[in-house]
């Protein structure tokens, strides 16, 4: 039987970590890391509350910047001997990802990468795939040769740049004499249950074990990554989000097994609708929220209590993901998303077990 985990990622300071002690998995980027002398310090502090440490090369920025949807820096460059920031632009290299690990030892990294941008057009898939072909691939090796020269400890998760199984099938046979430990997928690419499930039958064909869902909080993911793992289809699904905080940010609560965002603010009652089905337990810890709004512990509130409600919703799900049936029974009875959760676990009827 497999397992499933939450990664909490967006976390800027060891004062919003979500958790008390060191009881979540914790995601840091390195070009954040390795910004100056100050978020060193941030970044060490946040480590020490981790129950386990994963890196991010910093693929997420490369995005950003790449799509012009980065407010402060304007370009990207890949050069040894310069900083990772300078002026307007992101500067990220593999030794920056060496000298990241030699200092903080994280158990998981994932490899550097070239983003790729979502397209339902499967010619636009296939020359967004090409286009980045050669730069993943030149720095999946290198990433590799991080682990295998210096760090054999580490686990090494290469992110697959493809939205199509064909494209998967192209680049896993161009890697997997990397011996990669695992593999990632962007799922800004795989918003559509249905193709997220077949492509992670295809990784599961290719015996791969463990898999991590990058920023993904969904129900929809959650569903189905209980169901895999707890079938023995992984070994582990990892799942990394930002969405506990961001939502507390704009004073919105996560509601428990739903997973939607409410406004603790809202006059229109649907706070109450969608938590009709709310265990006692849940409306209680709900209430002591919505009863800080305004005040200054709000926000802190709010982050803690949102953590809380993915990482109970995902833990609760695996528990009950034997059967697609169970599934659909147990979430029944939690959560008012009585259509979505049918139509999940109407695809997961179609898995063999």
């Amino acid at each position: 039987m497999g397992d499933v985990r939450y990664v909490v990622s967006g976390c800027r300071s060891a004062d919003l970590f979500p958790v008390k002690g060191r009881n979540a998995a914790l995601m840091l980027a390195i070009p954040n890391i390795l910004k100056n002398n100050s978020s060193l310090k941030n970044a060490n502090k946040l480590s020490k509350r981790s129950k386990e440490l994963y890196f991010d090369s910093g693929g997420r920025q490369i995005y950003e910047i790449t799509n012009n949807k980065s407010k402060r820096y304007k370009r990207f460059t890949s050069e040894r001997n310069k900083p990772v920031y300078f002026g307007d632009t992101l500067n990220i290299h593999v030794s920056h990802l060496e000298q990241a690990v030699k200092m903080f030892r994280p158990k998981y990294l994932l490899g550097l990468d070239f983003p790729i941008r979502s397209s339902s057009d499967p010619q636009e898939q296939n020359r967004r795939f090409h286009k980045t072909l050669n730069i993943n691939y030149s720095w999946a090796k290198s990433t590799i040769a991080i682990r295998d020269k210096h760090f054999p400890y580490l686990k090494v998760i290469l992110p697959l740049q493809t939205q199509n199984i064909q494209n998967l099938l192209q680049y896993w046979n161009q890697i997997k004499h990397l011996k990669p430990d695992g593999v990632a997928l962007p799922m800004r690419c795989f918003k559509n249950d249905n193709r997220l499930i077949e492509v992670l039958l295809e990784i599961h064909k290719l015996k791969i074990k463990e898999v991590h869902l990058l920023g993904s909080s969904r129900i929809g993911t959650i569903i189905i990554s209980s169901f895999l793992a707890r079938n023995n289809y992984f070994q582990n699904i990892t799942l990394d989000s930002g969405t506990w905080r961001q939502a507390a940010d704009r004073g919105k609560v996560i509601i428990p097994y739903d997973l939607r965002e409410v406004h603790i603010g809202d006059k229109n009652c649907i706070i109450t609708e969608r938590t009709s089905k709310l265990p006692k337990e849940w409306t209680l810890k709900l209430m002591k929220v919505i009863d800080a709004a305004g005040g200054s512990n709000e926000h802190k509130k709010l982050r803690e209590f949102n953590f809380a409600a993915i990482q109970t919703t995902i833990k609760d799900i695996q528990k009950n993901a034997d059967t697609p049936l169970k599934i659909k029974t147990y979430l029944s009875e939690r959560s008012t998303r009585t259509e979505d959760i049918e139509k999940i676990c109407h695809l997961l009827n179609r898995i063999p077990t």
